[in-house]
This record gives C-alpha cells, sequence and structure tokens, in this order.
C-alpha cells in the first residue's frame, strides 16, 4: 500500500516494483495535482484518491480500511517517492514469517532531509526504544509491514500524527 503525494515520476517504477511481490499494489492518491493516480493505475495498481490533500496518515488509514476489506493478511507500506526498494519486500516478509507483527524499515542514507527532521526521527527513535522496548533504528521510516494487527487497532487521527488506539480499550 502506497500513500503518495504528486509522485508522478516516481510511482509505476515503485508499483511495477512491488507488484513482483505482493498480490494487490493499492496506491491512495492524496489530492496530487499532478498524474500520479493515472500512472498508478497504468501501472496496474487499484488507486483510491482523496480529492483533496488530506495528510499521509490519512492516506494511510484509507489504504488500511481498503486491504482490511480485501481480507489481506500481511499490508506492507512504501512511499511512492523511491526512497524505498521494492526489492526490500522478500526481507520484511521473512521477519513477519519469523513472527514479528510489525517491521519497520531503516533508511541508511537520509540525504536531503532536513536537521529538523533528523533531530526529530532520533528524537522518536529513542523515545520508541527506551519507552517500549522496541528495537527500532528509523521510527518515521514508512516501509513496513503489518500483520494481524491492523484489524486490533482503531485509528482515529486526520492529519499525519497517526495516533491509534487499541479497540479492546
Amino acid at each position: 500500500m502506497i500513500p503518495a503525494h504528486d509522485e508522478a515520476p516516481f510511482i509505476s517504477k515503485v508499483v511495477a516494483g512491488a507488484k513482483r511481490f505482493v498480490d494487490e499494489v493499492i496506491v491512495v492518491d492524496d489530492g496530487s495535482v499532478d498524474e500520479t493516480a493515472s500512472e498508478a493505475e497504468k501501472s496496474g495498481a487499484q488507486v483510491l484518491r482523496h480529492e483533496i490533500r488530506m495528510g499521509k496518515w490519512a492516506a494511510l488509514r484509507t489504504g488500511f480500511s481498503k486491504a482490511l476489506e480485501m481480507g489481506a493478511d500481511i499490508v506492507i507500506t512504501m512511499d511512492g517517492d523511491g526512497q524505498h526498494s521494492p526489492d526490500d519486500i522478500p526481507k520484511f516478509l521473512e521477519h513477519l514469517e519469523k513472527g514479528a507483527d510489525v517491521v519497520v524499515g531503516y533508511r541508511k542514507v537520509r540525504k536531503g532531509m532536513p536537521l529538523i527532521r533528523r533531530v526529530s526521527n532520533m528524537i522518536t527513535t529513542f523515545m520508541a526504544n527506551t519507552f517500549f522496548s522496541l528495537q527500532v533504528s528509523d521510527s518515521q521510516c514508512g516501509f513496513r509491514a503489518y500483520q494481524k494487527v491492523l484489524e486490533k487497532l482503531l485509528f482515529t487521527a486526520s492529519g499525519f500524527e497517526g495516533v491509534s488506539h487499541d479497540s479492546n480499550s
């Protein structure tokens, strides 16, 4: 599942690469003003479209809902700008097969990432590892895999913040 905003130059390659490893590719076009939706569709993705930009978290939530509606066992998310290699999808699947419920990618090179985002990522990664006993190297990486957990979560955020609450609480 690929949330995308104005990714027309990259989306076809990302979709084609992902299709080699997964049954379905869902692209959520978050109000793009370029040809993101049509390029994704031409490449074989199922495209959901927000007419206006609602933010990455809203796009993820739309895609998660569709994946669950389709009966997906596993959902892999990746960004539409080509920063994540679809060739790494099998590595995510290996970790899920070994029992992980969520796998978070790691961007070794963060070229072009503004200093404030690098600092924010370091802080949130430190907090996730310290307070939640996680083993995450890049807490803000959009390349993730989920298994058995999405249907247990109730997503309430509408922006990028991604707040979620366990529906059993």
